[in-house]
Formats: C-alpha cells, structure tokens, sequence
C-alpha cells in the first residue's frame, strides 16, 4: 500500500506536465499576496505549511485545501521550467552548481561556503521572473476553488536566499516571508547525522566533514535572512518549538501576520483523514511534543557553538 500511494503522489506531484493549461498565457499581475514559508529543511516547516493549507484560501504548487499534504516546493516539482535562479535540482537532471564533497541532490548544502553566493538572487531578470511567476499564475488558477479568492503558498527553503528577488519580482503586490526557525544546535546535529538526505548519501563524507558542511550552511543562511530581513516589506519569525508547544497559538499569530483568516480546523485533530496521495503521514496527529530531545554529545555541541553561537542568540537561541 505504502508503494501504492507513493506512486500516486509523484502522480500527483508531476502531471502538470501532461495539463494543457501550463502551457496556456497568464495574466501575472493577478497573483495576489502570495506566502513564502522560509528555513532548513528538517524546521518543521512541512508541519506548518500543511496547517495554513487546510484552509481555502490557500493554494500550494500541488494542490488546494482538499489536498493539503502534496507537494509544496516549487524549486523542485518544476524544475524542468524554472530557471537557475530558483530551482533545486534533483537526481534526474544535471545539477546547476557541482561539488566533489556532496551527492546530489541538495538539502544541507547548498548554503554552504562553497556553494551559497551561487544560489543568492538579489536580481531581477525579466525572462528569468516571468517563468517563476508563470509557474505560481498557473497554479493559482488551476487549484482555485469556485467562487473562492487563493493565495499561493511555497515552502522552498532555497527561497530563503532569493528573497528580494522574489518581492521585486512582484512589486504591484505585499509579498508574505514566514521564517520558520528550529534550535540550530539540534537541527545542525540531526542533519549531520543522517537525517539531512544529501549529506546521509555523501558516503565519502567523515561525520567531522558533514558537521562542518551543516553548520556552514545554516549559519550562512542564519546570517544572510538577518542582513536582509529589514528590506522585506512582511517579515515575520515564529520558532518550531514555540509551534509545538502551543500550536493554536502560533497559528493564530500567523494568520494574524499573513491577512489569512483562522479557523480551528486548520489545527491537527484526530478526526481528520489524511489525504491518500501522501508522504510523511506522520506529521500530523498527534503532536510529538519530544522532537527536540536530541542527545548531542557534547563535545559536539561545543564545536557548533564556537561556530555559531553569535549568529544564534540573534535568533533567540
């Protein structure tokens, strides 16, 4: 069964190439205050992203609020179409920026020294912005329910470094920056221990070098949103923790935050049946409140703390 709704979810995920409506013209300028939900993989943003789903306002790259689990990330389900500047290539096409240290494809590498001033976008190139705007336009129109206004809502974490871009890009319109923060101490560990995928793959990888490569790439993001964060129109941080611990709450200080109108049901409940077509069915109900009760050694947590313990404390960790 497990395969069965996994091959329905890539279904799910990739048959926009088969819709005639992609290749049809948008009227651009009719996206209206879209989401970004930015972070590192592995922040719980996946969690958050599919409580704002559930509600009919809402729009994803896969989906409206009857499929709330798809796909969420446009840097890879379209990035056969997307320009360099905002796709994250996958296994099965050629990547845009090579590294001899890590396997493809990318999650808790991109960002590190080596490789993040290839994936910051200050800029805005017409043919370049005019392809990732198609891409929202379309999906705006496809899954708008009847007689329902939509917002799009992305969850790339890439587009944490192409921020300004993306607002440039649409200037007739307020475009919405979440940050979704996690303890970097712990997600810096997690992800060098196995649980970021690029990282897990990079066999010829000594866990020193896979901690060094994690905790370059979470500090330069860290540093890059504090430099730009005054020059974001809407700008607003929640931390993971402070999600889990009361979920209500930081919900409602969201929708507060993104003009979205709050209702209880956007909020994980036993009774609710999770769409077929899904991943990661456990992120959900119920809540595991013990996510963060990671045993990091602690010589381990030292040597990330000499490293990023300035940049964290700006974070309010």
């Amino acid at each position: 069964m497990n395969k069965v709704r996994l091959l329905i979810y890539y279904f799910r995920r990739n048959n926009w190439i088969f819709d005639p409506r992609f290749y049809s013209s948008y009227d651009l300028e009719k996206i209206e205050k879209p989401i970004f939900l930015l972070g590192n993989q592995g922040d719980g943003i996946t969690f958050f992203s599919r409580m704002l789903r559930r509600n009919k306002n809402i729009v994803s790259c896969s989906g409206n609020s009857d499929y709330w689990t798809g796909a969420d990330e446009m840097q890879s389900v379209y990035e056969f179409v997307l320009p360099k500047s905002f796709r994250m290539t996958s296994a099965l096409i050629r990547p845009d920026f090579k590294s001899s240290n890590v396997e493809e494809p990318r999650s808790w590498s991109y960002a590190m020294n080596d490789l993040v001033n290839n994936y910051i976008n200050e800029r805005v190139d017409y043919y370049e912005a005019s392809k990732f705007l198609h891409v929202i336009a379309y999906c705006t129109k496809r899954f708008k329910q009847k007689n329902v206004s939509v917002r799009f809502l992305d969850k790339s974490q890439s587009y944490l470094l192409k921020a300004i871009s993306i607002q440039k890009s649409m200037h007739w319109t307020n475009v919405y920056f979440l940050h979704i923060t996690r303890d970097p101490y712990v997600t810096i560990y997690r992800a060098a221990i196995g649980k970021a995928g690029d990282l897990k793959r990079s066999k010829n990888l000594t866990f020193d070098e896979k901690l060094q490569i994690a905790t370059e790439h979470w500090l330069n993001k860290a540093n890059y949103i504090l430099s730009i964060q005054k020059e974001l129109k809407f700008y607003y941080r929640l931390k993971f923790e402070d999600i889990i611990a009361n979920p209500e709450k930081e919900l409602k200080k969201a929708c507060n935050f993104l003009d979205l109108e709050f209702n209880l049901d956007m909020l994980p409940q036993e009774h609710h049946i999770i769409p077929f077509a899904t991943k990661y069915i456990s992120r959900w109900y119920p809540l595991n409140k013990s996510v963060n009760e990671y045993k990091i050694p602690p010589e381990i947590k030292r040597r990330i703390h000499d490293k990023i313990h300035t940049t964290s404390k700006l974070l309010g960790y």
